[in-house]
């Protein structure tokens, strides 16, 4: 992409100077797009949400007309492992956290410091208004009416049907009851039967109202985000998942590893943000209920000590016990959890090992609200490159025919795709994103460098990855547990990334309603409308859904191969 005007600048000490770096803007949208809006639907509650981001300037006037034009400094800190552009020193925001790694594919300008862009004053009016509606259609009477239903128990959802299916038998492999399964295949690699219905059905209603489902021990949608830094580290990221009623959780990892504070701020902000908005008191601790904190299982108690923290100065109540371990030290920390808390709090843990795992974790004693699967599948992760197989599908499945795991939610992170409708006929009740939900957007600090191929992205490294232990090597007694001796970091389970901007996703907003529509689908091809509905019809009706899908189907679905992932 070539550079166009500069719009703002960013701040870097250089052998003892301060210098300013121009940023550039990305390119307008088209006149038609902004033609398109209309100004005059949108509440001024969405509007005074749309205006609560980090990245906009403290003096920018609120308007009807979604106006954001004062843009804000970006300030560099350095340390001897990494560069990090944020809006403010104080921001516990992660900001642009760029390593030598990055910096070698990434273009720079003659002073060394990045290229960088921002959106234009048009198109983050576009991003302001798929805010605004965003706020809009997840606070009205609708959706509260729903989710109390929901919670006071007058809606009740429906446990799975533990019943099997020969379609994914098939799959694994599997030759009869209590045999192994012998095949290793993708959740993406199973499809559903669409079905006539005489029932009138409006797949935006269905996204409107229809896709809560109780994860852990509230109503939630049906997706939400990780506790990826460079995704969940935001403060706006983290609001806006909250407001649109979606579980999220505060990484542990990176910079977050560096300085425990940082998440403390994060959740305070987040909830400084939530209590400003134009909802009512008890709404706005419904929404903050959806902002959880990632621990680690190292050292339980140490761990038991950071959620008593987050739990007492920020309001925190929804924890995931963040690892791929499967020794006892999660199950000790889970343990530790609930001991503490009680019922007071949610524990989410994940990606679990296998099913002897999670039965440890649903024990009366620790009784867990969350079991999260999906080792090796994600987009970044690199845990399976020595022969380790994924076997999500399998270990999902299997929870999926046993009753005691009926009122433990199942959550899938990675290696689902576009897949969210399959996932929801086997039984999973949510599907944790990353980059997919917020890839490209200003919610992610509306800061992109421009990679070496001239595309316009933003760092994405896995939680495991090299670029990730360099980080976290600022830190000397993390030093010695990420590199060796010789400076080379240990061996890693994910890989540096890159996340792509793409124009017409100018917001979360988007990417969320995109994926929200995906899942929408699968219900109307079944002839429902809720997740009440799907679950009642699936242990009612008795024919098999799921379908093994060839290469050829696959690629048919995908449009052909013209397929933008």
């Amino acid at each position: 992409m070539p550079k166009t005007k500069a719009i703002n600048y960013s701040v870097a000490e250089i052998k003892g100077k301060k210098v300013k770096t121009p940023i550039y803007q990305l390119n307008e949208p088209y006149s038609e797009e902004m033609q398109r809006i209309r100004f005059n639907e949108l509440s001024s509650a969405g509007v005074n949400f749309a205006y609560s981001l980090e990245t906009l300037a403290e003096n920018t006037p609120k308007t009807r007309k979604l106006k954001a034009n004062h843009y804000r400094p970006i300030i560099k800190t350095q340390s001897d492992f990494y560069s990090r552009y944020r809006f403010s020193v104080d921001s516990p925001s992660i900001g642009v956290v760029l390593t030598n790694i990055d910096f070698g594919r990434i273009q720079r300008n003659g002073n060394g410091e990045p290229v960088f862009f921002q959106m234009g004053p048009a198109r983050r009016t576009l991003a302001l208004a798929q805010r605004a509606l965003f706020f809009d259609d997840n606070h009205n009477e609708n959706i509260y009416t729903e989710i109390e239903k929901l919670e006071r128990g007058k809606l009740k959802i429906p446990s799975r049907s533990n019943r099997r299916s020969p379609t994914i038998e098939e799959a694994l492999g599997i030759k009869g009851p209590g045999k192994p399964a012998l095949y290793t295949p993708a959740i993406s690699e199973l499809g559903y039967k669409k079905i006539s219905s005489y029932k009138l059905l409006s797949r935006r209603e269905i996204v409107g109202t229809g896709l809560f489902n109780i994860v852990g021990k509230y109503p939630r949608k049906i997706i939400g985000l990780g506790a990826m830094p460079p995704i969940s580290g935001w403060i706006d990221t983290l609001v806006m998942s909250a407001i649109g009623h979606m579980i999220s959780f505060i990484p542990r990892s990176s910079v977050f590893a560096l300085n425990f504070e940082d998440r403390i701020k994060l959740a305070k902000k987040t909830r400084d943000i939530i209590d400003g908005l134009q909802i009512e008191t008890g709404w706005k601790e419904k929404v903050f209920r959806n902002v959880g904190a990632a621990l680690g299982a190292e050292n339980p108690k140490e761990e038991l000590k950071m959620a008593i923290r987050l739990h007492n100065e920020a309001g925190i109540s929804v924890f995931r016990i963040y690892t791929i371990g499967s020794d006892p030290r999660v199950i000790q920390t889970a343990k530790l959890l609930r001991q503490k808390f009680g019922r007071e709090v949610e524990i989410f843990v994940g990606q679990v090992a296998d099913k002897n795992q999670s039965e440890r974790l649903v024990t009366p004693d620790i009784a867990v609200d969350g079991l999260i699967f999906g080792h090796g599948g994600g987009q970044q992760c690199t845990s399976a490159i020595n022969g380790m197989a994924i076997t999500t599908l399998e270990d999902v499945y299997e929870l999926t025919l046993d009753r005691k795991f009926n009122n433990t939610s199942i959550l899938l992170e990675g290696g689902v795709g576009r897949s969210i409708g399959t996932a929801l006929i086997i039984g999973v009740d949510a599907v944790l994103g990353n980059q997919k939900f917020v890839r490209g957007t200003i919610e992610t600090g509306d800061l992109f460098v421009l990679n070496n191929k001239d595309k316009i992205c933003q760092p994405y490294p896995g939680t495991a990855s090299p670029v990730t232990q360099i980080i976290e090597s600022e830190d000397g007694q993390l030093r010695v547990k990420r590199t060796d001796a010789a400076g080379r970091t240990y061996y890693t389970e994910g890989k540096p990334g890159l996340m792509y901007y793409e124009a017409k996703a100018c917001s979360m907003a988007f990417w969320i309603n995109e994926y929200l529509r995906h899942a929408a689908r699968t219900l109307a091809d079944l002839g429902v409308e809720n997740i009440f509905e799907l679950r009642t019809f699936l242990s009612k009706d008795k024919r098999e859904f799921l379908r093994i899908m060839s290469e050829k189907t696959q690629y048919l679905s995908e449009a052909h191969g013209n397929f933008n992932t």
